[in-house]
């Protein structure tokens, strides 16, 4: 199924990055943002103007461009250096501008029902942390900025007016067996969403192999410092599922490169 559009592939030719330079005007900077919007992304817990985008319509086609003059960590507790970084181990770099195409979303049918279907990206599109704005960093997913992220800010960016209404809200199933234990004291109530994390159960019932459970990144998704693996599975990533992990409160489970 082809449904929405996102930023995926890094825009490589020479002059159209230089006119898409041109267009987006002044470089930001964390006093004064210009064109371009802040991520607000956060280094030691502290929300700051480090990171910016901005998009562009050229002809009949979108670009988003992604600037930054700190390293986003890979933890919202972290400073913002190389080594607490993904970026520049996917060969982003500060201080550099850039471009990446939107481009159609690709996604699996998982099940079909009553001219209904539930379907998951072929892609990891992109890397937003779990929950950010909780002191304790808490792995409720029905209180998490993912979930309203997903909800809010994705959907009304990757959708258009009349895609919207082919998505149908859903009452999803956030119980302790949806995790994938027998207990779970972090299970959270169900809830309706739009767009949502798989669970535990829902990954392993439809995505039944390794192979099906793996994804790549996309460029845009490594430009915001998702990890990305360059051994035997090059180019994968891990992707994590809205169940809480059931041994703290401050984990999730999650897909890794290799599918497992």
């Amino acid at each position: 199924v082809i449904l929405g559009e996102y930023p995926q592939s890094i825009v490589k030719g020479e002059e159209m990055v230089s006119h898409l330079n041109n267009m987006a005007g002044t470089l930001p900077t964390k006093d004064n943002a210009y064109n371009w919007k802040s991520y607000q992304y956060y280094i030691e817990k502290e929300q700051l103007n480090f990171m910016w985008y901005i998009d562009i319509s050229v002809g009949n086609s979108k670009y988003r461009g992604v600037y930054f003059t700190t390293y986003r960590p890979g933890h919202t507790t972290l400073s913002g250096t190389e080594g607490s970084s993904n970026q520049d181990n996917n060969e982003f770099y500060k201080n550099t501008i850039y471009w990446f195409k939107y481009e159609p979303i690709s996604w699996t049918i998982l099940e079909k029902n009553d001219n209904k279907a539930l379907i998951v990206c072929d892609f990891i599109i992109d890397g937003q942390q779990y929950d950010y704005e909780n002191s304790e960093m808490r792995n409720n997913y029905s209180e998490s900025t993912i979930r309203r992220w997903l909800n809010e800010t994705f959907y009304n960016t990757a959708f258009s007016s009349a895609e919207k209404t082919l998505i149908l809200p859903m009452t999803i199933d956030n119980s302790v067996e949806s995790t994938g234990y027998s207990s779970n004291a972090y299970a959270c109530e169900d809830t309706t969403d739009n767009v949502f994390l798989l669970s535990y159960r829902e990954t392993m019932i439809y995505l039944k192999t390794l192979n099906e459970r793996k994804r790549k990144n996309t460029d845009y998704a490594r430009s915001q410092g998702v990890i990305t693996n360059e051994d035997s599975d090059k180019g994968n990533g891990k992707w994590n599922l809205r169940s809480p992990f059931c041994g703290n409160k401050y984990s999730v489970r999650y897909v890794n490169s290799e599918g497992t």
